[in-house]
């Protein structure tokens, strides 16, 4: 698991978290409150929200990379790079 400490720090890629590193990197009762926050800033159900952190879907609109990297802190072009 990466750090939140780490998000962003390298310019290689390589140690720079996605969105589903900083959501596995929120402690247990929190991970809760991040996707509520999720869900209201970007106006989409809990389920679009579980599938963006699973990897099985990313968001279509460009609005929701912006509302996730200014949550998160990560670039909008590395939140959901492999």
């Amino acid at each position: 698991m990466k750090s939140i400490n780490n998000t962003n720090i390298s310019g290689t890629g390589k140690n720079e978290m996605t969105f589903t590193d900083y959501y596995e990197s929120i402690p247990t009762y929190p991970k809760k409150n991040f996707i509520e926050e999720v869900c209201k800033r970007c106006d989409v159900a809990r389920k679009t929200v579980e599938n963006w952190i699973a990897g099985r879907s990313k968001p279509q609109k460009h609005s929701h990379y912006l509302i996730l990297s200014e949550l998160t802190g990560i670039a909008p072009d590395k939140l959901f790079e492999s």
